[in-house]
């Protein structure tokens, strides 16, 4: 079994993988837009919503983090707040710095990188697209 990461944006999702995919040196292979639906006369597909992504995802350090624009009348909350944080926690310290400065170029720095009690190495960032990202160097 295992737990997955799914990001839901109002319009933004192919960019946000776009960057993602930048800075995690990942590729996404599975991108369906609303226009992919099977057709069904009962519910048609709005023209406003057919290029928005009903679903991709990207493999992240080994987990898999799935996309969606959610349709206006699908009621998305944007109140984005600091209850969930995806967190990288890795022994490369190479990579660890660059995915979190690649973060913060557009970002916010809660906390920089920097040694802790518990760890070497340890940041918190919220990125451009108000995701917060925790990274962890692992001994």
């Amino acid at each position: 079994m295992a737990l997955g990461v799914y990001l839901n944006f109002e319009k933004e999702s192919r960019e946000v993988i776009a960057f993602y995919e930048q800075v995690f040196n990942a590729k996404c292979t599975d991108l369906f837009t609303f226009a992919d639906l099977p057709p069904n006369p009962e519910f048609p597909v709005a023209n406003e919503i057919k290029d928005l992504i009903m679903n991709a995802s990207l493999m992240i350090e080994n987990n898999k983090v799935m996309f969606s624009d959610v349709p206006p009348n699908m009621g998305l909350t944007l109140n984005m707040g600091n209850n969930i944080t995806l967190v990288i926690d890795t022994q490369d310290e190479a990579k660890l710095t660059q995915q979190f400065n690649d973060l913060a170029k557009e970002g916010k720095v809660i906390m920089p990188l920097d040694k802790t009690f518990w760890s070497e190495k340890y940041g918190y960032v919220i990125d451009k697209y108000g995701i917060g990202w925790q990274f962890n160097l692992s001994k």
